[in-house]
């Protein structure tokens, strides 16, 4: 169905759901994260910038990996105390839970078809037009992306987990901050699962550690490399409907559906209102 359903999207609609993706997390980042420490984390945020353009690039010393270590810096001279993360050390003794019937329809109910339409446009189709552009060599195939999400969203709970999704501004931040393999994921991976293992009951102190602003200088850049696929679109027609889908889903509050639905019909329906429009003005 997937499939189907993947095949009926123009390329310009998901075009248009990419920008607008890449133009949410700008926003987010400007608004919300760059300034949320005031004039400091504002500065850090500079910086950490100054630091991805200059290091772009550099497989010695990648930008990402400076950031975060400038941020953690910060945290440790402004506001934050590595104490409690060394002393929340300790060995787990995980427990499987099994949710009940009632828990698993109330899940299905308020999360997962509240979710339903920003996962299948950016989880699913969003992000596999952007692993095409990204790695043309790479048969990634809709319905992997969308197998591998629902096996990960059937397990993790299991474990004391929370949703979890693929996605297309996740997939341009690993890029652009320069992985190319799924060794990326390994590592990242890694380093979630033994800070969820052995760091769980001080999380809160690890948060600390980095800085909103840094988050903010991550999502600038995800959010750029996102937005700027849209000169992929060929032709006027196409690139107008990529500007409408991505305005819908940057004005209206979860709009991504909604632009998905609205710019799919003015795809399918402008050559029969245009021509409808052609034929009138030459009877008059």
């Amino acid at each position: 169905l997937i499939k189907y359903v993947y095949g009926l999207i123009p390329e310009c609609v998901i075009r248009g759901i990419q920008f607008g993706l890449g133009v949410n997390l700008i926003f987010l980042a400007l608004l919300k994260y760059i300034p949320s420490q005031g004039l400091s984390g504002i500065i850090l945020a500079v910086v950490g910038l100054s630091a991805v353009c200059l290091l772009l690039g550099n497989r010695r010393f990648p930008p990402a990996v400076v950031v975060i270590l400038l941020g953690i810096l910060y945290s440790l001279v402004f506001n934050a105390d590595a104490g409690p993360v060394f002393t929340g050390f300790n060995f787990p003794s995980p427990d499987i839970y099994v949710p009940s019937l009632n828990e698993m329809v109330t899940a299905f109910l308020v999360l997962g078809l509240p979710q339903l339409p920003l996962s299948l446009s950016n989880s699913l189709i969003a992000t596999k037009k952007l692993s095409d552009d990204l790695f043309p060599d790479k048969k990634l195939t809709i319905s992997k992306l969308a197998n591998t999400y629902s096996v990960m969203n059937l397990v993790v709970p299991a474990l004391g987990g929370i949703p979890t999704c693929h996605g297309s501004g996740g997939l341009s931040g690993h890029y652009a901050f320069g992985g190319r393999t799924g060794g990326t994921l390994i590592i990242y991976g890694a380093l979630f699962l033994a800070l969820g293992i052995f760091f769980a009951s001080d999380v809160g102190s690890i948060q600390t550690l980095f800085p909103l602003p840094v988050l903010g200088v991550i999502l600038t850049v995800e959010g750029f490399t996102l937005s700027r696929l849209i000169k992929k679109t060929s032709g006027a027609k196409d690139l107008l409907i990529a500007f409408v889908v991505g305005s819908i889903c940057v004005a209206v509050k979860g709009g991504y559906a909604y632009a998905l639905l609205a710019g799919t019909l003015i795809y399918y329906l402008e050559p029969y209102i245009s021509g409808r429009f052609f034929v009138a003005g030459n009877d008059n």
